[in-house]
Parts: C-alpha cells; structure tokens; sequence
C-alpha cells in the first residue's frame, strides 16, 4: 500500500483552553502558599518563652537556694510526682510505659539530684543556646529540634505533678516541631543570609556545608 502524501493532522488547542489551563494552576498554586511571617513570630516568641524561664535557673546554684519555685523546686517534685507510678496505676495501655518511665524517674533519684550543679548547669546552657538561636533565627531547624527534646523532657517529668497541666507541655511540643520541621530562620533570620553561601560551598563540595545547610 502507497503511503499517503497528505500530512498528518495536528489536534488543534484554543488559545482560550491554554489561558484556563494556566489560571487553573496558578490558583492551585495559590491555594497552596502560605505566609511565612507567622513563622518568624512563632520564632521569636519561642525565644521570649526559653528566655523568660532562664529566670528561676540563674548561675551559680541554678535556681537551689532561691525561694521556691526553682529549678532544684521542680526537679523534686519530678522525683516526688513519678509519671512512671501514675501510669503503672492506671494500667492498660499506659501500663506498658510505666518501664521505660521508670528508667527516666531513675535518672532522676540517682543521678539528676545528687548532680543538681552539673545538671543546672547543663540545663541553663540548653535553654540559652535555645534562646539565642531562636532570636537570630541561626540554625532555626536545630533550634527547633533542641526546643522539642526540652519539651519533651519537660511533659515527662512533669506530668504527674499536681496543678501541672500536660497539655501546656504538649503544646509547647507542637509549636517546637513545627519549627524543627520548616526551618524558622530562614524568614527574617541569619539563616536566610546564611543559607545561600552554603549552596555556593556545597556545589564546591563542602561536607560541612552540606550539614550545617541541613540545620538551616
């Protein structure tokens, strides 16, 4: 059979359809932004809260002789308040973390207590790099990472204790992951300066670079 001469149909698409095309996914697109302010609001008053609570953990004892309400105060009452004893009272699926609850409240009694100034000191440090990379917006995802494993530590000993809600420390969980996991300074912070002198390092083949680009 001859092939034939006339040339192939070509489909034909409107100038009207391309148009509707192109507005349909701007607006998807649209749909999908966010503002990224918030989250530098959310940055900076994370950092007010970790620098307001490095009042009643001061240098030199950290907080031990002061009039109550110290960190040496919360410290025992996390020894005293056991989350460990509360869920193995309640049995059920909360009995099944009572172990390794139990471990946490050990290190409390037999270590955290009789090393009160090693602990202090290890916990005022926390909380300032805490602060300081918060408020500059400097390794926001680190910052943040920090700030959630604080918070954890803060719902797990603290729990049990009377007149403490847990749902303060859950939340405050929530707000420190939700940095870790967008990278804070990078609106309104060094990171944002920071950020693209490390791709310029990395496309060199900066190691370093390329790890401390992840901590942006």
């Amino acid at each position: 059979m001859a092939a034939s001469s006339e040339p192939l149909a070509t489909p034909i698409v409107t100038t009207d359809k391309v148009v509707m095309a192109d507005e349909a996914e701007q607006r998807r697109v649209y749909d999908q932004r966010v503002p990224t302010w918030p989250l530098a609001v959310a940055r900076l008053a994370m950092a007010l809260l970790w620098f307001q609570q490095l009042g009643w953990k001061l240098p030199p004892d950290w907080g031990k002789s002061g009039n109550g309400g110290g960190l040496w105060f919360w410290i025992n009452q996390e020894d005293k308040y056991p989350l460990s004893k509360l869920a193995a009272q309640s049995g059920g699926l909360a009995g099944i973390f009572s172990g390794p609850l139990g471990l946490y409240h050990d290190f409390i009694h037999n270590f955290a207590i009789p090393n009160f100034l090693l602990i202090g000191g290890l916990t005022f440090a926390l909380e300032v790099t805490i602060t300081v990379l918060l408020f500059f917006g400097l390794l926001g995802r680190f910052a943040g990472f920090l700030a959630t494993v604080q918070a954890i530590n803060l719902l797990v000993g603290l729990w049990a204790v009377p007149g403490e809600w847990y749902w303060t420390y859950g939340m405050l969980i929530t707000i420190s992951a939700v940095l870790m996991l967008t990278g804070p300074g990078r609106v309104f912070g060094l990171d944002q300066l920071l950020r693209p002198r490390l791709r310029a390092a990395i496309a060199g083949g900066n190691r370093l670079a390329r790890f401390i680009y992840f901590l942006t």
